[in-house]
């Protein structure tokens, strides 16, 4: 008999069982990386966690979701930081 799979999406969330780290990772829906070349490396946009066992990787995705602000609207490509990329198309205040 063989154990169950688990799945590997949760909430727009790529999961990755412990093949080759000793951990569960998980990239969020609008994780970015890029190579940034030999003085920076690799960098990306931080929406990613990692745990011991699938149960504490869904609790980090939970946390990272509720600790994050939601992207604006018309914010596609950029960090989930809630600031307007185009600041200058708004009205003053």
């Amino acid at each position: 008999m063989t154990a169950p799979s688990l799945p590997d999406r949760y909430r727009g969330w790529s999961i990755s069982p412990p093949e080759i780290c000793p951990f569960w990772t998980a990239t969020g829906p609008d994780y970015d990386a890029s190579y940034e070349g030999p003085e920076d490396g690799w960098v990306d946009n931080g929406q990613k966690v990692e745990a011991r066992t699938y149960k504490d990787l869904l609790a980090e995705i939970e946390d990272f979701i509720a600790a994050t602000p939601p992207l604006e609207t018309g914010a596609v490509g950029t960090e989930r930081s809630g600031v307007d990329p185009n600041p200058a198309d708004k009205e003053p205040t």
